[in-house]
Parts: C-alpha cells; sequence; structure tokens
C-alpha cells in the first residue's frame, strides 16, 4: 500500500499543472463604452494574468458593449447580392506557446434561435494592430468554418459555453482572434460574448542530455568534455542534477582533481577532462524536480585512436654531427614506436640510431647526406601510423646520375662525395642537381668558362643552359651550402652529334598538365621525324632535387607512353626525368 501511495505522490509532484485566464466581460461594465470598444487599445480585466488585464484590439468590423446584455455585440450579416459574409473579430493579447495543449471556452449567445445562427471561430497568429475604430457594424469577413479547431454555431439566445480544443499549440503565437460570421444566407444577426476562459497545459516536462548517446574520446587527448542538460519546453520546477560517473575510479577530472562517482550541480552543465591514457567511465545526469528523480539520461564514452595527422615528427631539419628526434602532437598512451632510416638515392651509412624501439632517438651522423628518418607508431588496438621525416646530415651532398666520372678529361676528387658527371648534351640541355638536400640548403651555379654561343641560368636548384652549335663546350661550379658547410663541384659539358641523331632533341610528353591522379609520361625526338623513344627509367623530384620515386622499364616494354600514378603526392610543383639509355631529359608538372 505504501508503494502505491508513494507511486501516486511522485506523478502528482512531476505533472504539468494547468493554467486558467479568465476574461469575464459580464462584471467588466465599462462606463460610457464607444460605440466600437476596442477602436483603441483597450486593457480588459483578467484573472489569472501578472497585470490582472489583457489587451484587447478591434480587427474588423465594430465589436461594442452592451450594457444591457453585459456582454461583448459581434454583429454579422450575410448580404445575397454577390454572397458577401460580413463580420466581426477582435484581438487579445495573449501568448501561445508551442506544444502547450490549450481548451478555450466561450460563453455566447445569438439574438435568434433559427438554424442560420452566425458562427464564432478562434485563430490564434501573429496579426499587428487593429483593424481601426470605425462605427459602421460588421465588415467584409472570412466565413470559413473550418480550422484547427473547428467554428462552432452559436445556435440559441440562451448564453451556452462553446469548447474549443484541447489541441497542442504547434508554434509560437503572440494574439487570439476571435470572430463572429453569419451562416449562409444567415441575413443580419449578432453574437453577445459574455466570457472567455483559457485552460493553459505545459507540456510533460522532458530533457536531453548532450553529447549523446555516445562520445567518442581519442587516445592522448585531453580537452574539456561539456554535458549538457537542455529542458525542451524550460519546465519549472528543476531542483538538481545529480551526475554519476559509475566509480571513483572514472579517468575523469573534475575541476582539476580525480572526479568523483557522484556529483550534484544545479546547473545544466558539467564540465569534465578526460585523462589522456586512461579508460574513461559512462556519464549519467539524474533530473529531479520538486526534489523528486524525474529522468535519468545517459552518455556511453568510448575512446578511440587518435587521427595521423595529429602526431609527426619532431627535430631538426639537419644537423652537423647528431640530432634528438621525438614523436610530438600528444600522449602515445602506450603506444610502441620503432625508428628506422631510409637513404636518399641508394647512398646508405648517412647515420645511425641510438635506440630503434623507443618514443624519442638520437641520429648521428655517419657521413654527410641526407637520410630518410621513419617512425612507426602502433596503437594497443593494433592502428599503425608511419612518419617521415627528410634530415640533412653534415655538409650538403650532390650526387651525379651514375654511379661514377664517365668520360671526362676534368680531374675529379675520387674521394668526394660531392659528384656530377659530364653529359654529352644536344642543343638544349636541362640539368637538374639531383642533391641530397634539405629546405635549409642554398644551391648556386656558376659560370667556371663557356664557349662562346652558350647562354645559362638558374632555375631553383637547377641549371638550364643552350648551345648554339655542336662541339661546344660548357663548364659550371655548381656549390651546396647549410649551417654546417658547404661543397662544390666543378662540371663540363660539350654538345656532340652522336647521341643526336643530326641535331634533334629529346622532348618528355606528358599529359594531362596539371594532373589529379595518373600522368602519361612519354619521351619524343623534335627534330624532323618526331619520333617517339624507348624509355629506360622514370625518376619523380621534388623541388628540393629530391627523388620521391622511380620507375624502370625493359627495353622491349615499346615506345608507348608510360603510365604512372601520382595520386599519393601533395599538391605541389615536380619534375620528371626520363633516360633513354644515353640521355636524361627532365619536365616540370603540377600536382592538383
Amino acid at each position: 500500500m505504501k508503494k502505491i501511495i508513494l507511486a501516486v505522490f511522485l506523478f502528482v509532484e512531476t505533472i504539468a499543472f494547468a493554467q486558467n485566464v479568465t476574461i469575464d466581460y459580464k462584471i467588466w461594465n465599462p462606463n460610457s463604452p464607444p460605440c466600437n470598444i476596442f477602436g483603441n487599445s483597450t486593457n480588459v480585466p483578467a484573472t489569472g494574468t501578472t497585470s490582472g488585464t489583457i489587451a484587447h484590439r478591434t480587427r474588423t468590423g465594430q465589436p461594442s458593449y452592451s450594457l444591457v446584455d453585459t456582454g461583448i455585440l459581434m454583429p454579422t450579416e450575410f448580404v445575397t447580392t454577390g454572397s458577401i459574409a460580413k463580420g466581426t473579430s477582435y484581438i487579445i493579447d495573449y501568448n501561445f506557446k508551442a506544444n502547450y495543449t490549450y481548451t478555450i471556452t466561450i460563453n455566447a449567445a445569438a439574438n435568434s434561435n433559427s438554424n442560420e445562427n452566425p458562427f464564432i471561430r478562434i485563430d490564434r497568429n501573429n496579426n499587428g494592430g487593429g483593424g481601426g475604430n470605425g462605427c459602421n457594424g460588421a465588415d467584409n469577413i472570412n466565413a470559413n468554418t473550418s480550422g484547427n479547431p473547428a467554428a462552432a454555431k452559436v445556435s440559441s439566445t440562451t448564453f451556452t459555453d462553446y469548447s474549443f480544443g484541447p489541441f497542442v499549440q504547434g508554434s509560437n503565437q503572440p494574439s487570439l482572434e476571435v470572430s463572429a460570421f453569419p451562416s449562409p444566407n444567415g441575413g443580419l444577426k449578432t453574437v453577445i460574448i459574455r466570457k472567455i476562459t483559457i485552460v493553459e497545459t505545459p507540456p510533460p516536462p522532458a530533457f536531453t542530455l548532450s553529447p549523446s548517446p555516445t562520445l567518442v574520446v581519442p587516445f592522448g587527448v585531453g580537452s574539456p568534455q561539456v554535458f549538457t542538460v537542455t529542458n525542451v519546453y524550460n519546465s519549472p520546477g528543476v531542483t538538481s542534477y545529480e551526475w554519476n560517473l559509475g566509480s571513483s575510479s572514472n579517468g575523469w577530472f573534475f575541476n582539476g582533481t580525480p572526479a568523483p562517482q557522484n556529483i550534484s550541480t544545479t546547473s545544466n552543465t558539467l564540465t569534465l577532462t578526460p585523462d589522456q591514457c586512461a579508460s574513461l567511465s559512462n556519464v549519467s545526469v539524474t533530473v529531479r524536480m520538486n526534489n523528486t528523480n524525474y529522468q535519468t539520461l545517459n552518455t556511453s564514452v568510448t575512446r578511440s585512436t587518435p587521427p595521423a595527422s595529429t602526431f609527426s615528427i619532431s627535430g631538426p631539419n639537419e644537423f652537423c654531427s647528431s640530432g634528438n628526434y621525438t614523436i610530438s602532437g600528444g600522449s602515445l598512451c602506450g603506444a610502441s614506436v620503432t625508428w628506422s632510416l631510409g637513404y636518399l638515392n641508394n647512398h646508405p651509412n648517412v647515420g645511425s640510431l641510438s635506440c630503434t624501439n623507443c618514443s624519442s632517438t638520437t641520429l648521428n651522423k655517419l657521413n654527410n647526406g641526407t637520410v630518410l628518418l621513419i617512425a612507426t607508431v602502433t596503437f594497443p588496438n593494433s592502428t599503425t601510423y608511419t612518419y617521415e621525416k627528410y634530415v640533412g646530415v653534415g655538409t650538403p651532398v650532390a650526387r651525379g646520375w651514375y654511379n661514377s666520372p664517365t668520360n671526362s678529361s676534368e680531374p675529379l676528387n675520387p674521394s668526394s662525395r660531392f659528384q656530377f658527371n659530364w653529359n654529352d648534351a644536344c642543343y638544349t640541355q636541362f640539368i637538374n642537381t639531383n642533391m641530397d638536400i634539405t629546405a635549409n640548403t642554398t644551391v648556386t651555379w656558376e659560370d667556371a668558362g663557356n664557349s662562346g654561343g652558350v647562354t645559362w641560368s638558374q632555375v631553383g636548384n637547377n641549371l638550364r643552359f643552350y648551345f648554339s652549335d655542336l662541339n661546344q663546350y660548357a663548364y659550371f661550379r655548381v656549390s651546396a651550402t647549410n649551417s654546417c658547410g658547404s661543397q662544390s663541384l666543378l662540371y663540363r659539358f660539350r654538345s656532340v652529334s652522336d647521341n643526336c641523331s643530326g641535331g634533334t632533341m629529346l622532348r618528355v610528353m606528358m599529359s594531362p598538365n596539371p594532373a589529379t591522379s595518373n600522368l602519361s609520361v612519354g619521351l619524343m625526338e623534335t627534330g624532323k621525324d618526331k619520333k617517339s623513344k624507348t624509355i629506360v627509367e622514370i625518376r619523380l623530384l621534388d623541388k628540393l632535387g629530391i627523388i620521391k620515386q622511380k620507375w624502370t622499364f625493359n627495353k622491349q616494354s615499346g615506345k608507348e607512353p608510360k603510365q604512372i600514378d601520382i595520386s599519393h603526392l601533395p599538391h605541389d610543383i615536380y619534375t620528371i626525368m626520363v633516360f633513354d639509355g644515353l640521355t636524361w631529359t627532365s619536365e616540370k608538372f603540377i600536382k592538383q
């Protein structure tokens, strides 16, 4: 029996109570009322309102007050010529709230007892000011009997309650329009309104919790999380919010200290900061209304691996003897880090690692050059990310396109790793330094004694020069400098006819350019015959002259263009170098 009484008590405590507003025109009895009683905005006494009054304004025609009938007279008329309906309406300033339930009762009578008696109708709308204060009786009016709720016929001379509703209000509206209009062929008749009662019932309280139903917090991320309870209908009576985090070992921080299992607030929000690595408990909240538990809401909390873009390799782009490197961007939360080295242009022994299985490592110099530092990060859920960083080690190094000098009469230092090979060139040549360099390296080409008719220019880290005839020589010195020092090399070129087929030149043919995913690369002689050439090797270089990828082909693969995949490349400008077995030719393209 006690349980039944308690259930009833809880229900009574949490239901939404109705509110009544009553406008009784019978007891109003205004002194010397004008012919158009609401022609100017008029405050009429009303119970259930804060001010004790409620404003009225004429909308259509001429409502008046009858001291005999002690009510509002609403004349109507049906004009048979043209079937014109005339009536009367006025507006009451009443704020209708969305999702609230309303019942409106109008106590009214007609001045006749016939089948053609007039109708009354209510409309909730946002109509503006009144329709004037003229005293000309009924005016043209909408005589539609349908609606929500429908119009009611005032069928008797006896004052009767006509009920509209209950109905649920769809949206907020600031006014109630009360209208009287005639029946078809109803002639001239009048409605008298003595009292209007508005019963307003709020919707049952409803609450939502966000984020909900789930919250995903990445491992290694410790940014605050805000939980918010929304009072959907702004229902009164909320006394507190009782938050529950499952246990005292919940992985959350509250106000800078480990969060307890239970937290009580009068605010509808709770800010919790997650431990970067610990498992996190779910979050629930019970809304208490009138000091009684009303509704419990839940958010399920999970942890996920942070995206790959969260982390990167942190450390110097170049160093002279050693550099320290680590994974930065957030806590790794138990992830393992494996370090390894990749070598540019197949030149190993540039550097060594102090540790290959640790969160940070030291890269030590063995020889000058550029090394690709690789970090492989594996999280507890087996998700693996790989990060790469090119590092300049010691003095900058540049390498030729072959392993050793060939057919060169220039004495080269055989111990220097800063070597170029001379290359036979045909009239026009574009030479890429193919350097192992970083962004902090400065590359400079200079004239070292050229025969007449050779013009040249430096384009980025590369050299572009032009012969005007065969058997010309061109001498250039290239220097590369970074914070550790510099290297330089003399490079000789000669134009000959042996590899030029009578003075023809080679040109790289690419399409499309710009390209997004695939690039067609061909090689063609630019002389009279314009013949396609067989491609033996293709190299792709970035703006620093660093080889990013290369492809080799069998000579029996034919002279047709080769298709290469560039979809993985970032948006930038790149150089394609093509080798036909004798000569390297290059061209730039744009990756979109």
